[in-house]
């Protein structure tokens, strides 16, 4: 069951990033599809169902595949087609069907003797098997699809099925096979730098220790995957491996650190919005509570994961019964067409009078004006709105301006406090020296989290920090000599937020002030964001409106009118 979901929660993370564009791209490829040659009618087709297969609307990417491989004409594309009919009636339980398509797809790509098409082939049945429970033949298709990529050379494949297979061994408890299994794809992915691969197969191989009770060879494998998804920005993946970490620490009764990484992971999840990693981590937080002794904190963490799996069921049996109902009417379609044209020829005489024509273009005309109607009086809010919003921003910096001026009136009586505060940092420093070295494998104290949060502000306005390009977690953790997770624990904890959405947050206030006391004929919108510590101007613009509800030009122009 473990591994499952974690599988459920690496397809969703590969999915995630995409979703937004879809859409768009959706609208234009049907628009596409309306004045296209019919010999290019098979590709967009396809496209199409990548597109809807992309955000989830399955019934709509299979009508899409099944109506392209009917007019394709390139074997590969059709062959690939094939095999996104067979992974979405595998998605439906329809194992036949998945079956026969994935083989008729293997079928074309033998014939071409594409040796890729033909790894990912024997891959795909063995997917369908596995599906299944029908193990033996999974393991058949997985090692034939493994020889041959070894045959060809295909060493990215060999890792990939490396893997599958560790699943599998895992699944029928013979250890011994899935760690070597494991291993020789962590070396393979390591000699093609493949880092998402190396991460993958170190998960695999810490559930593998899991099952096995050998924790600290478990924890080995997830603190490595954490690491190297850590030095190369896999933060999906290091949700998962701190999850896993948590896990591990509660099964060894580690509360504390069981219960830092859990939190850690949830951060990552909430992000990302990974709805399956969510709902394991409240249980576990629920089951880290209750060893804890803890039981009120147990009890909400255990109402929150019970109500949160009951609302995500709910919508996705929702979801999966209009895509029934659409693939039902998928197969009536043919019977549909045929009694449209029998219709549209006994209208054809009624819609070419003049009198329909008339009536339907007043109609047109009437709810076109209705339309622009209301556009004009949304426009005059919306421009209302923002003129509020300009003004109340003016007034903001008119009183950031008065509190300026009282602190450097205020500046000679701040001496003796700065002493003072000084000879606490260095105290502080004094103290973490000790504690670092003396209690370095125990978890963060709430006091360290309050004297960390202390030189996270004072870092960044004092020396505003946060105006350095390129800020990164580590760089910010380095200036301070912590580690990254004690940043992260820090600012989600003191601050109710994560570490970009903090550093932007100063930023776009700097930018603010610059925007409405520097003179913009000696300085751009753009100089301004970089001066601030923006790479590019469309974060900078998307952050501003985010905070201030209206554009850095807008805000500049608004200003200038006053």
């Amino acid at each position: 069951m473990q591994n499952r979901t974690i599988l459920l929660i690496v397809i969703f993370i590969l999915l995630i990033n995409t979703v937004s564009n879809s859409q768009t791209k959706i609208d234009s490829l049907n628009t596409l599809l309306q004045t296209a040659e019919e010999n290019k009618k098979g590709e967009i087709l396809y496209e199409l169902g990548n597109e809807y297969q992309l955000i989830g609307k399955f019934a709509k990417a299979l009508e899409g595949y099944e109506n392209a491989i009917n007019i394709l004409g390139d074997d590969k594309t059709k062959s690939n087609a094939m095999y996104m009919i067979g992974s979405i009636s595998l998605h439906f339980k329809d194992y036949d069907k998945a079956l026969e398509y994935m083989i008729n797809g293997f079928n074309i790509r033998e014939i071409m003797n594409d040796s890729v098409g033909i790894i990912a082939g024997y891959n795909n049945i063995a997917n369908v098997y596995y599906s299944k429970e029908q193990l033996d033949e999974a393991i058949n298709y997985y090692e034939k699809a493994l020889q041959f990529a070894i045959n060809n050379k295909n060493k990215e494949s060999q890792a990939g099925i490396l893997v599958n297979l560790a699943g599998v061994n895992l699944k029928i408890k013979k250890f011994d096979i899935a760690i070597k299994q494991t291993t020789n794809s962590y070396n393979i992915s390591m000699e093609l730098t493949n880092y998402t691969n190396m991460v993958v197969a170190l998960i695999t191989k810490g559930m593998t220790y899991y099952h096995l009770k050998k924790y600290n060879k478990s924890l080995e494998a997830y603190n490595l995957a954490y690491k190297i998804c850590d030095e190369n920005n896999l933060k999906y993946y290091s949700g998962l491996a701190l999850r896993n970490i948590a896990l591990t620490n509660l099964a060894m009764k580690n509360c504390i650190l069981a219960e830092q990484n859990a939190k850690l992971s949830l951060e990552i999840s909430e992000e990302f919005d990974i709805p399956a990693m969510r709902i394991e981590l409240y249980r576990i937080l629920s089951d880290i509570y209750k060893e804890k002794n803890d039981f009120e904190k147990s009890l909400e963490y255990f109402t929150i994961h019970f109500e949160y799996y009951d609302s995500i069921s709910k919508t996705e049996n929702i979801d999966k019964y209009n895509q029934l109902l659409t693939m039902h009417g998928i197969e009536q379609k043919e019977n549909e067409i045929l009694k449209l044209n029998t219709e549209q020829e006994k209208n054809k005489a009624m819609l070419k009078q003049q009198k329909i024509l008339v009536f339907s273009i007043s109609i047109i005309l009437f709810i076109s004006l209705f339309t622009l109607f209301i556009f004009v009086i949304l426009r005059k809010k919306l421009i209302f709105s923002n003129e509020n919003i300009v003004k109340r921003n003016l007034e903001l910096v008119k009183s950031e301006s008065q509190l300026i001026d009282s602190e450097k009136k205020l500046k000679e009586s701040k001496t003796e406090l700065e002493a003072i505060i000084e000879q606490l940092e260095q105290n502080e420093i004094n103290t973490a020296n000790i504690i670092k070295e003396k209690y370095k494998n125990i978890s963060i104290s709430e006091n360290k989290i309050d004297i960390l949060a202390e030189k996270i502000i004072l870092l960044m306005e004092t020396e505003k920090f946060y105006m350095q390009n390129n800020i990164t977690k580590k760089k910010l953790a380095d200036k301070l000599e912590t580690n990254t997770k004690y940043i992260s624990l820090t600012i989600n904890k003191k601050f109710d937020c994560n570490v970009n959405t903090f550093i932007n947050k100063y930023r776009i206030k700097e930018a603010r002030r610059l925007l409405t006391t520097t003179n913009m004929k000696k300085m751009t919108i753009e100089a301004i964001a970089k001066n601030v510590g923006f790479n590019t101007i469309n974060t900078f613009n998307k952050v501003f409106k985010n905070e201030f509800g209206i554009t850095p030009s807008y805000y500049l122009k608004s200003i200038k009118n006053k």
